[in-house]
């Protein structure tokens, strides 16, 4: 009877690993639903180059290695600078980024293509800090003609 009830606790562990193993699967990938999966991820502009749609940014692999990540954008993708709604020509070499996007591609001509743009910029940097709308009488650092 010992015997009997240990090939069932076999298979029902059998059963279970690969019940939890085809849920891993299907939970890690980007595909699944149809949609892609959106992921974060923290860097500086590199470039960018508005006329092609193409962006990059210095960032770090898993392994903390430093890395350009290479990306594009689309018509709807939301850029905010310091809390402030703006555009993708807002955004200057050298900000500090969080990068809200999807995978398309795979190796080396892997492309990340961002939906939402987070720029974080000291207020030193800025040429609008808030409070400092149209018809203020406070100068800004905002070059001629911009």
């Amino acid at each position: 009877m010992r015997l009997g009830s240990f090939s069932m606790m076999r298979t029902t562990f059998l059963y279970s690993a690969a019940v939890l193993l085809m849920l891993t699967a299907v939970g890690c990938s980007d595909k699944g639903d149809g949609k892609p999966k959106i992921r974060k991820r923290d860097g500086v502009v590199a470039s960018i180059d508005l006329a092609n749609r193409k962006v990059s940014m210095k960032t770090q692999d898993k392994s903390g290695n430093p890395q350009v990540l290479p990306g594009t954008f689309r018509d709807d993708t939301v850029v905010i600078i310091n809390g402030r709604n703006m555009t993708l020509k807002d955004i200057r070499v050298g900000d500090k980024v969080s990068v809200h996007g999807y995978k398309e591609g795979e190796g080396l001509s892997q492309s990340l293509i961002a939906t939402r743009v987070e720029v974080d910029r000291p207020e030193e940097q800025d040429w609008k800090t808030p409070g400092q709308g149209e018809g203020s009488s406070t100068p800004t650092t905002q070059p001629a003609g911009g």
